[in-house]
Parts: C-alpha cells; sequence; structure tokens
C-alpha cells in the first residue's frame, strides 16, 4: 500500500519575472533542458539580492506569456528532499506575476524527491517487465505454430514413404531408400513410355521427316513454335502469331506444300498480358509417293 503523499510550503522565497523572448522561446517546455535552466537563472539573477549559484529555480510561464521564476535556497531544497517531502510549494506568488502558488513543484532536478525516483523506475521496471513478458509469449506463439507445421509435414512425410512402399513391394534393391526405390521404377517407367502420339518401333525415324516439314515454313513470318508432335506419318504444330494475317500465310504455304496433306487445322486465340494473339493448331500427313497435296 503506497504511503500518503507529504506537502510543505515555503515564504523564503525570492521571485523574478522573464521575458521569455530573452531566452529565445515563445513556450517553456515541460521539460527543460539543463543548458536552458542555466540561461533562466542567469536571466532572473538581476532580480534577486543574492548569487544565483546559491539558489534553485523553478520556472512557470503563466497566462499573460511572462515565465515566472521562485527560487529558494538549496539549503532549503536539500533539508525537504532529506525529510522525504513528496512536494515544496511556495506560500503564496505575488499577485502581480499572475501565477498560482500551486503550479511550482521546488522539488526536481537533483532536489527530486527519492520516493519519486523510486515510484519512476518501478513504473519503468515493470513496463520493461511487460515488454519481455510479451515477448516471451510471443515467441512462444511461433514456436509452437512453426511445431504443429512441422509435425504435420512429417506425418504427411511419413504417410507418403509408406505408401510408396506399398505400391513398390518387392520391387528394386530393398537395401535402398524408399525413396530411391520409388525414383528407380520412376525411371524403369518413363523408358518403356512413348512420346505423345510416337510409335514405340525402334526403327521409326521421324527426325527426317520432321526436317523435310520444316524445310518448307515460310521465312517471312511472326509464327512462334510452341508444340510440334512427329511421328512417322504425321506433324502436328502448334503455333502462336504476333501478325493477325500470319495464320493464313502458312496454311497457304502448307496446302501446296510438297510430299505433305494439310488434314486439319483449328485457329483460336491465347491470351497475354497486353490482350490476345493468334494460335494455330495444324496437322501434315505424309502424302502418298506420286500424290500431291
Amino acid at each position: 500500500m503506497s504511503q500518503p503523499q507529504t506537502e510543505h510550503r515555503t515564504d523564503a522565497c525570492y521571485w523574478a519575472s522573464i521575458d521569455p523572448q530573452r531566452a529565445g522561446l515563445k513556450v517553456l517546455p515541460k521539460r527543460p533542458t539543463t543548458a536552458l535552466l542555466t540561461s533562466l537563472g542567469f536571466l532572473a539573477e538581476s532580480q534577486v539580492p543574492v548569487a544565483i549559484e546559491s539558489l534553485h529555480a523553478t520556472f512557470v510561464q503563466g497566462a499573460n506569456g511572462q515565465i515566472t521564476a521562485c527560487l529558494i535556497d538549496r539549503e532549503i531544497a536539500q533539508t525537504a528532499r532529506e525529510a522525504r517531502v513528496d512536494a515544496l510549494r511556495p506560500t503564496h506568488c505575488p499577485e502581480e506575476l499572475g501565477t498560482e502558488a500551486r503550479a511550482f513543484q521546488l522539488l526536481h532536478g537533483e532536489f527530486e524527491p527519492k520516493q519519486a525516483q523510486a515510484r519512476r523506475r518501478s513504473r519503468w521496471t515493470a513496463a520493461f517487465i511487460g515488454i519481455v513478458i510479451l515477448g516471451m509469449m510471443t515467441s512462444w506463439g511461433l514456436y509452437r505454430r512453426v511445431e504443429v507445421l512441422n509435425t504435420g509435414a512429417f506425418e504427411t512425410h511419413d504417410a507418403a514413404l509408406a505408401r510408396a512402399e506399398e505400391i513398390l513391394g518387392n520391387e528394386g534393391n530393398q537395401r535402398l531408400s524408399v525413396e530411391s526405390r520409388l525414383t528407380q521404377s520412376l525411371r524403369r517407367l518413363r523408358g518403356t513410355r512413348a512420346p505423345d502420339g510416337a510409335s514405340n518401333a525402334p526403327e521409326a525415324n521421324v527426325g527426317e521427316q520432321l526436317a523435310h516439314a520444316l524445310a518448307q515454313w515460310p521465312t517471312e513470318t511472326t509464327a512462334q513454335t510452341q508444340r510440334v508432335t512427329a511421328t512417322p506419318d504425321e506433324v502436328v504444330f502448334t503455333v502462336s502469331f504476333a501478325d493477325e494475317d500470319d495464320p493464313e500465310r502458312l496454311l497457304s504455304t502448307y496446302s501446296s506444300a510438297s510430299g505433305w496433306t494439310l488434314s486439319d487445322h483449328k485457329l483460336d486465340r491465347e491470351k497475354t498480358r497486353s490482350g490476345s494473339k493468334p494460335r494455330l493448331r495444324f496437322t501434315l500427313q505424309r502424302a502418298e509417293p506420286g500424290a500431291q497435296s
């Protein structure tokens, strides 16, 4: 339970009025710097009968804009501090200064009450502890979230391996890991698969057929090949164009191409970032010897 604060009054005060413009101010800061307090003290020195070095000054700006200085002997301030007084204020303030006496707290700076310093340190400590606890709670929450995600990933990985092992059975080298055995099986499977539409016959050589079809490709065209599928009997092209008239030019070229028959074609549009452009899919079939497409 906090102790009630004590407040003392003193009549042993000197008073001075300072024009803020002389100090280069418009408004007196709530927490003046040491340099500013020293400067204001020297401005008040001419209005008090003792050396400013022996006095402790408190400055308050009144409603009229003038800065009022209340100065007391340093020994008075030190005695009040040692007596654990919470506040020391003047008994009254001259009316002509336009400031109320209760506006002055004479115990500040080096004469700030020890209990006030302790309360401020307690607030800072509590705030620091709160920040540390909040940081720990946030870190713990993030750790738990990452742990849950990792657990889910491990479970998914283990389930996938179990399923792969079930599918593989006794296939492959049992001394290898499931991942290695699965990779080997996939490679063997790809080795038995023919390209799209192509024959598995090793003697089928489509390279010559494709070269023959491409040899008749028009030189002046904006066509860009997206996909080519070749078999011994036919070649299927998927092509996009930058020029709207180029699809017709390409079809016209291959409709009379030597050794080939244009069997079917489909023209549509391909979406792009800037809009769309023509896309053509057409099939060339190898013409019978002696036939003209």
